[in-house]
């Protein structure tokens, strides 16, 4: 009898263990980012008419929940110095676009652009993108 009353109770416990707690479904993982630039200049150099060169960067993956951080550095090709560097974030998981400018551009100068752009959801959650800017 002690046998099967623990038997019984062995059963139960581990039926009850193995339930999953929480209840609901669980959030999906969140996807890799991907992005790209409009207009992509490809393996050019993009021209930039004036002192100023507009473009917008593209989330093409799924944007974090919280949305993400972008930075954008730019160096002087010639010798690698840092010539700007600008901060700016987006805080909803609906932006798929956004909007951004290169100001003081120099004639004469080749600037190289990297953007980073980071989940702020998830930290490790990275995409960068290079490209070439010249002012005629």
């Amino acid at each position: 009898m002690k046998r099967i009353l623990l038997i019984v109770l062995g059963i139960i416990f581990f039926s009850v263990s193995s339930c999953s707690k929480g209840g609901g479904n669980p959030e999906p993982a969140e996807q890799n980012l991907s992005i790209s630039i409009n207009p992509d200049p490809g393996s050019s150099v993009a021209p930039a008419l004036s002192g100023t060169y507009a473009f917008k960067l593209l989330i093409n993956s799924t944007p974090p929940k919280n949305g993400v951080k972008i930075d954008i550095t730019g160096t002087k090709e010639s010798d690698n110095s840092i010539q700007f560097s600008q901060t700016s974030q987006t805080s909803s998981n609906t932006v798929t676009s956004v909007d951004l400018s290169l100001q003081s551009l120099v004639s004469g100068v080749l600037y190289v652009i990297k953007i980073d752009v980071t989940s702020l959801t998830t930290a490790t959650n990275k995409a960068s993108l290079t490209f070439r800017v010249a002012r005629k």
